[in-house]
């Protein structure tokens, strides 16, 4: 399996793997805990009994599914380089943060965020003395609230693959929110690479788990689309369905940060 020889080779050669479904597998060590999903064979009633079992007895472990690795493969080794701690470290410290145009940012997330980048109102990044963008954060409109606050949202961050800039996040809430002068932010958290213990140290605060997302898969170019859009573009009768397939992802997590309390 491709992907198990990447992670073994690139992440840690400790690592184990067993079959947990006909379709899926736990590939772990001291360092990473990982279930791993094919997509041809896959099943929703057996996929979710496995996730159920497996945070039984795991406190967290990332979620890739097959499609994800596919189309961007070192995309996602990165990304679990960077969960155990394996990536470039600049400290906060030694870079600027810049207000971002919308081109560069979305040049920016596609080559270093694992999803699509999505329409956001305003980006802000951090260079390094190079001049060169090491993070980025996007937020959405700034809208009042019924309750009087000013709040916004954080939609995107990531940091540039095979780096992490020490306390860049904290430094672009920070900027943010004296900028626009908030009240509070939400953000969504996915379920498959946290647990969201990273914003709680942050200071936000968890409020609700949002339920799994439907998604369909185009075998033969793995591109993954979201289920109602998929059958909103596409005329289902002339479709040849052995080439797709329908997937669901763990859902997300939904925080918000009070800068009052």
């Amino acid at each position: 399996m491709e992907f198990l020889e990447q992670v073994v080779n690139q992440i840690d050669h400790q690592l184990k793997s067993s079959a947990i479904t006909p379709f899926s597998y736990f590939i772990e060590s001291e360092k990473i805990k990982i279930h791993y999903v094919r997509i041809e064979h896959f099943n929703s009633s057996t996929y979710q009994t496995a996730v159920r079992l497996l945070k039984a007895n795991h406190s967290f472990f990332i979620t890739v599914f097959e499609d994800q690795f596919k189309l961007e493969p070192q995309k996602v080794i990165e990304r679990l380089k960077y969960h155990i701690g394996e990536s470039k470290r600049i400290h906060g410290r030694d870079t600027n943060v810049e207000k971002i145009s919308k081109p560069e940012a979305f040049e920016f997330l596609n080559q270093n965020h694992s999803n699509v980048p999505l329409k956001a109102k305003y980006n802000y990044g951090l260079k390094n003395k190079s001049g060169d963008l090491v993070a980025l954060a996007s937020f959405g409109q700034v809208i009042n609230m019924r309750n009087g606050n000013k709040s916004s949202e954080l939609i995107r961050f990531c940091n540039k693959l095979g780096n992490r800039v020490v306390g860049g996040l904290s430094k672009l809430l920070l900027h943010f929110k004296n900028t626009h002068n908030i009240d509070e932010l939400m953000t969504y958290c996915d379920a498959e690479w946290s647990d969201g213990k990273n914003y709680e140290k942050l200071g936000f605060i968890k409020i609700d788990d949002l339920p799994p997302t439907n998604f369909v898969v185009h075998l033969p170019t793995w591109q993954r689309t979201h289920s109602e859009k998929f059958q909103k573009e596409n005329d289902m009768t002339n479709l040849n369905f052995d080439d797709y397939r329908t997937v669901q992802n763990l859902g997300s997590i939904k925080f918000i940060k009070s800068f009052n309390d």
